[in-house]
């Protein structure tokens, strides 16, 4: 069986980066040092089975079955899948959240919430114990964000901005984004943290490292270390290695691909 797969809506959300699977369902033992990376998005998890053990800054949590939201990493977490046990996770891209003003999460991050009431998936229940419980959550997801993105065509401030930094790989220069914007440095900062947990600077880091990350990881090239921290957009390599350190708790040197939960290469 294969631990990972990844899949994709029908039609192109401007949402949801991917739904992702780690599936233990058929075994009898655990799956451990599951590593998972800070990558700039929000996760749905929906936990099937025995459940899940989870290290986060030198913290140890259990979860049960149930359906949870993933706040931003700013640190590597540790995953433990229990035997006989399934994680689906939607993806949801780092503005998601800017579309719903009642949300805030200025203090929400490095954090998984108590799990939803009532199981439910974007207000639909959602059957845990269900043999189509990943194909259930495709089509769950689809529906809902073809009805959202119809509601919501235009993209908002904390989208735009949020773009500019991925299409610049997190190498950019935030004061210039934010004046660019058409609204007060002092209002977008403190819209984006509301709606994502970080400032602007900390998402910008956070790209940049997950850049690194692919460069070292998909490295067809056999770049140097020092060549991949340049291509990342790092002026030197003390702070391509903090930079890196911050996020994985490990140096680039040191870093090994296969120890990680890593996306397939687009």
């Amino acid at each position: 069986m294969n631990l990972y797969s990844e899949h994709q809506l029908k039609h192109k959300s401007r949402f949801v980066n991917k739904i992702w699977a780690l599936d233990n369902s058929l075994e009898k033992t655990q799956i451990h040092n599951l590593n998972i990376l800070p990558n700039g998005c929000f996760n749905f998890a929906l936990l099937v089975g025995n459940g899940a053990r989870v290290y986060l800054k030198n913290e140890k949590y259990r979860f049960n079955q149930g359906i949870y939201l993933c706040s931003q990493l700013t640190e590597y977490i540790t995953l433990t899948l229990l035997e006989n046990s399934k994680l689906v996770l939607v993806q949801l891209n780092p503005w998601y959240f800017s579309y719903h003003p009642q949300s805030d999460f200025k203090n929400f991050v490095d954090t998984i919430s108590e799990s939803v009431p009532n199981n439910k998936l974007f207000g639909k229940d959602i059957s845990l114990n269900a043999s189509s419980v990943l194909e259930d959550v495709i089509e769950t997801t689809e529906n809902y964000f073809l009805n959202f993105e119809k509601h919501n065509s235009e993209q908002n401030a904390i989208e735009v901005i949020c773009r500019k930094i991925i299409a610049d790989n997190g190498n950019c220069k935030i004061a210039a984004i934010l004046k660019n914007s058409g609204y007060s440095d002092r209002w977008i900062q403190s819209s984006f943290k509301k709606a994502t947990g970080l400032t602007p600077k900390q998402f910008s880091k956070i790209i940049q490292f997950r850049n690194s990350v692919d460069e070292i990881a998909f490295n067809e090239q056999k770049d140097s270390l020092t060549s991949v921290g340049y291509k990342s957009g790092y002026n030197d390599q003390s702070h391509f290695i903090n930079n890196f350190y911050q996020f994985s708790k490990i140096t680039p040197g040191k870093f090994d691909p296969d120890n990680y939960v890593l996306s397939f290469k687009e």
